[in-house]
């Protein structure tokens, strides 16, 4: 199927989501779905994360950063670009374009809207993240921004949809945490987890039906 057609389709298929099932294989053990984890908190800060599909070499590619080094619990994380919604943002849409412009320097106007992932809520640092996907026509040069990213890399689609990058490890969170057996995707040696992997299987799960 060319590109296009993957993006044409992905854009119909996205009205039509797997949901929370689609969390729970990269779902960390004793991990709550999170609709139920949500009723048990109040004021859960609101984010949007942005999905950023693109062609290079006639294959679609997604676009991932690595937070810098910094004293708190996402530290050297891999992530998508995104971020709190402040108030004077309309809605999540225009927090994860701002975000994803602040962080990786996209142009966000060749940015175009193909829908939403379901919502993940992240219990160590009370976030609700709300993942947009969004295509853009080819790829534009990226500038980090120094303070929140250490670096910006992508990855094709096919190597999302390999079950060959699928794994768990033993991840340590800090000196005196450590998570076994978690699991997550390894691109080229880049251990992704947590949120980001959770996001990544529902997409992963939409594209498997075509």
């Amino acid at each position: 199927m060319h590109t296009t057609d993957i993006v044409t389709q992905l854009k119909k298929e996205l009205v039509y989501l797997p949901g929370e099932s689609a969390h729970l294989e990269m779902s960390p053990a004793g991990r709550e779905k999170s609709s139920e984890a949500l009723k048990k908190v109040k004021d859960a800060r609101q984010s949007a994360v942005s999905i950023i599909l693109f062609e290079e070499q006639e294959e679609l590619h997604f676009v991932l950063i690595q937070r810098s080094e910094y004293e708190g619990i996402h530290s050297k994380q891999i992530s998508f670009p995104g971020g709190k919604k402040e108030r004077y943002d309309t809605n999540f849409i225009a927090t994860a374009l701002r975000e994803t412009h602040e962080e990786v320097g996209i142009h966000v106007d060749q940015l175009h809207h193909l829908g939403k992932l379901t919502k993940v809520y992240i219990p160590v640092s009370n976030f609700e993240v709300h993942p947009h996907v969004f295509y853009m026509k080819r790829k534009q040069d990226f500038k980090k921004q120094i303070r929140e990213v250490d670096e910006i890399f992508t990855v094709p689609i096919s190597a999302l949809l390999d079950k060959k990058n699928l794994h768990k490890k033993d991840i340590r969170v800090n000196k005196n945490y450590l998570l076994k057996k978690v699991p997550c995707f390894i691109f080229e040696a880049k251990i992704v987890w947590g949120a980001t992997a959770i996001i990544l299987n529902e997409l992963k799960s939409v594209l498997n039906r075509f």
